[in-house]
């Protein structure tokens, strides 16, 4: 069995440290059985990637700046 890749005490830590503008957004049924999707077009940006980027990034990396590809 695959080691999961991140620990769930990581993931909880990671949720905590995000910043309150950051919406929890839902998790919606497809018409297709089996099918889900996550609404993270709700998020300020319209995407996931400023819940990555606040995980990712420290404050210090933070401070220096980034980009974020897709």
């Amino acid at each position: 069995m695959k080691q999961p890749l991140f620990a769930p005490k990581e993931v909880e830590n990671a949720w905590k440290s995000l910043p309150s503008e950051i919406r929890e957004t839902p998790l919606v049924r497809a018409r297709r059985p089996g099918l889900m999707f996550k609404l993270e077009t709700l998020q300020p940006t319209g995407s996931y990637k400023i819940r990555a980027a606040f995980t990712r990034l420290s404050r210090d990396e933070g401070s220096r700046g980034g980009v974020a590809l897709s």
